[in-house]
């Protein structure tokens, strides 16, 4: 996602050295979503949050109308996160699972052909878990793959996952 320089030849993303694509283009297929979402956030209510992405990509300015599928889609997104009631209030007024919750919305409310979700279940109760796999299962069914770092695996058990892990340095995979 252009935070480090990638090693050449070592990361491939559609046939193309990764290392070679400019950020713009790297982000038009690949969303990621940080462990702190707060050093993401960019906008003063939820909604907005949500909306700044799209409003971006199409190029509008502050006091432009969305459109309303866009608005539609991020109506859908709040109520997958159960966040509906919650628009009009600043992001940093949220709960720690909120926040991440809200973060992961907004980066797939433009569709990706991948998402990186960076520790999205730390601070987040099992009902919070529960709606970010709704989340997930809605970019999977749009045609999305996401890969999740977490400690915490078992969280997803049952649902269709490959495990990959980090051992010393080395990846081990096949793991179910």
């Amino acid at each position: 996602m252009g935070l480090l320089t990638p090693p050449k030849g070592r990361i491939w993303w559609q046939e193309q050295d990764i290392a070679r694509l400019s950020l713009p283009v790297i982000a038009q297929d690949i969303g990621y979503v940080f462990q702190q979402p707060e050093h993401q956030f960019v906008a003063n209510t939820v909604l907005d949050e949500l909306l700044f992405g799209p409003r971006a990509a199409m190029g509008l300015r502050p006091r432009e109308q969305t459109p309303d599928p866009v608005l539609k889609r991020a109506e859908a997104l709040l109520a997958i996160a159960g966040l509906q009631g919650r628009k009009h209030i600043s992001p940093y007024m949220l709960s720690g699972g909120e926040k991440r919750l809200l973060s992961v919305a907004a980066a797939m409310i433009v569709p990706k052909k991948l998402y990186i979700l960076d520790e999205p279940t730390a601070g987040t109760d099992l009902h919070g878990v529960a709606k970010l796999a709704d989340l997930c299962k809605d970019a999977v069914a749009s045609g999305a793959a996401i890969v999740m770092i977490t400690h915490e695996p078992e969280l997803f058990a049952g649902e269709k996952t490959a495990i990959w892990r980090m051992n010393q340095g080395s990846l081990e995979t096949g793991l179910r």
